[in-house]
């Protein structure tokens, strides 16, 4: 009985440990993501030359896990400004502070009017360095924690035993 408890303990620590490194994941895929999504809304914008709402539209269908309320937002941006409503969008997305400002700059520079080229290029190659920042951090400390997890579940069956 006291085998199974002590295998109980190191694996519940284990798992801890593999929760911290699938944060790590998660975050690198979140920046990954609103890379696409600005890639995505370049097209739209200096491609297609799509009117914003229509972009809103665009990202409610194509990334509903992010954007689900942008299409009853749009139908509003002729009573509130866009900068308003993208970063009412941006903020139910749950990023961290860093990739939230990038993303709700870079539709405050489409509402003021800057050239989308120049917008898009700036958010994207800030989420670009946070990512491989992220990346980097994953690699560096994904074997530390899963690591330390383990460490620490046999560290507390020995004082336990």
């Amino acid at each position: 009985m006291k085998l199974l408890g002590a295998v109980l303990v190191v694996c519940a620590f284990g798992g801890a440990g593999m929760a911290a490194v699938g944060e790590l994941e998660r975050r690198v895929r979140l920046l990954r993501d609103m890379e696409l999504v600005t890639e995505r809304m370049h097209t739209e914008v200096c491609l297609r030359l799509a009117p914003l709402p229509a972009v809103l539209r665009t990202m409610a269908k194509e990334w509903p896990r992010y954007f689900a309320g942008a299409e009853s937002t749009a139908d509003r941006l002729a009573d509130v400004p866009f900068a308003e409503l993208w970063s009412a969008c941006v903020r139910r997305i749950g990023l961290p502070s860093e990739p939230e400002t990038a993303m709700i700059r870079l539709g405050a520079a489409l509402a003021e009017g800057e050239p989308p080229e120049r917008a898009f290029a700036g958010c994207q190659a800030e989420l670009a360095r946070m990512r491989d920042r992220e990346n980097e951090r994953k690699e560096k400390n994904a074997r530390l924690y899963l690591s330390a997890g383990l460490a620490f579940g046999c560290l507390v069956v020995i004082v336990l035993v």
